[in-house]
């Protein structure tokens, strides 16, 4: 085996340790209705099992380790009272554009003002602008003691703090472990509600994939984001290295091509700096500047299981894509199958997918771990689409420009 190949398969091997074996965990309710991004979805939620009236049938133990979270973890002290009688509103006007996410109230003892936050940070100074206003929404502060004005920011990530000093932070995580010492008795007591308990069980699974903790009996997508996210950019960087490196070589005895590494997003992941590889040469265009054949290589290179998909290994596309306008395609389709019999390519693997297909042509897929020598299997499929080098030149040369 080459040391190329080698250090190749050491990626891959790295690479495939991130991959989860196991099936897609349950997805939530806010997930599968697609809100599970949404503010509002999460302030109405967390507003549900702190209203003690609610048909949850939880009664006041949600608010109470609520409280107790925010009191052991913040400087907001005393919140006290009867729980029964604390009031609970969302989305409570306090200026023309702006409305508190969650407002706690013991009347005429404290107030607790709530921002929440998921995905976004805070904008247009919202924090500031609920500690300088005298009213949330019909209710004046001077109601209340002034030591009794407490703000609280609520967020997944505690680098992300608000703006206004008033205001004290408390993670998603810290509730989401307070609350989750609640369910043992929730489930084996048998004095609650199924349903109430379920809901809350749900809720607490929504939050815990938030913070980006594992799914209880269940498995996260990842065992560790930023390892899975550097094993995929190691491989990505190896694989794209070695394939230049070597279709240079196959090539170097012809004609020069241009070989270029694109960049795309990859799922969950930030921008990355390899995801394919495109190669052609200038006369291989049959429009004005732009390329419209070239081979690809697609890297698929995906660290989970997407939802309702199957598992996912490690592999590289080998494409023969023709782009431009669908006439233009369609031509140098018909142009191509008019000079290439199957035969040349079918039995190498390569498929031909449906007619109106916006990329590609030809097309197969090398999986790495399915190989001795990904490597060289990626580039013996290169080397098909390339001995048809001299058919494409005059394919495009004979195709008018649409």
């Amino acid at each position: 085996m080459s040391s190329r190949t080698e250090a190749v398969d050491e990626k891959v091997n790295n690479f495939q340790s991130y991959i989860r074996p196991a099936e897609e965990p349950h997805r939530t309710i806010p997930e599968i209705l697609g809100r599970e991004t949404r503010e509002r979805t999460w302030h109405d939620l967390l507003a549900y099992f702190l209203r003690s009236t609610n048909g949850h049938g939880l009664g006041t133990d949600p608010l109470a380790e609520f409280l107790k979270t925010v009191r052991r973890n913040t400087a907001i002290d005393p919140l006290g009272g009867d729980l029964e009688t604390v009031r609970v509103d969302t989305e409570v006007q306090t200026g023309e554009e702006d409305r508190v996410d969650l407002f706690l109230t013991q009347e005429k003892q404290w107030f607790l003002c709530l921002e929440l936050k998921v995905r976004s940070a805070e904008h247009a100074g919202q924090t500031a602008a609920y500690v300088d206003t005298d009213y949330i929404g019909t209710r004046s502060k001077a109601d209340y003691p002034a030591e009794a004005h407490h703000y609280l920011y609520l967020t997944v990530d505690d680098t992300d703090a608000p703006t206004a000093a008033a205001f004290e932070q408390l993670t998603w995580d810290r509730l989401l472990c307070a609350w989750e010492t609640l369910l043992p008795e929730y489930m084996d007591s048998g004095r609650y509600p199924n349903r109430g308990v379920a809901q809350f069980a749900e809720f607490l699974a929504l939050v815990r994939v938030e913070v980006g903790d594992p799914l209880e009996g269940l498995e996260s997508y990842y065992t560790d984001v930023q390892a899975a996210k550097q094993a995929h950019e190691d491989l990505a960087r190896a694989l794209a290295e070695r394939l230049k490196t070597g279709v240079r070589q196959q090539a170097s005895e012809r004609h020069a091509l241009r070989i270029r590494t694109k960049s795309g997003r990859f799922p969950q992941f930030t921008e990355g700096k390899y995801n394919r590889i495109e190669i052609d040469k200038p006369p291989w265009q049959a429009g004005r500047s732009k390329p419209t054949v070239c081979i690809e290589l697609n890297f698929h290179l995906r660290p989970h299981v997407g939802p309702g998909e199957v598992q996912h290994y490690p592999s590289v596309a080998v494409n023969l894509d023709i782009r431009g306008g669908q006439k233009l395609k369609q031509d140098l389709r018909t142009a191509f199958r008019n000079r290439v019999d199957k035969s040349e390519y079918q039995p190498e693997g390569f498929g031909e997918p449906h007619t109106n297909t916006k990329w590609h042509f030809l097309t197969t897929e090398v999986v790495l771990d399915e190989v001795d020598e990904p490597v060289e299997a990626i580039l013996d499929k290169f080397e098909v689409l390339y001995e048809f080098e001299t058919v494409i030149d005059k394919m495009v040369r004979t195709v008018p420009e649409s």
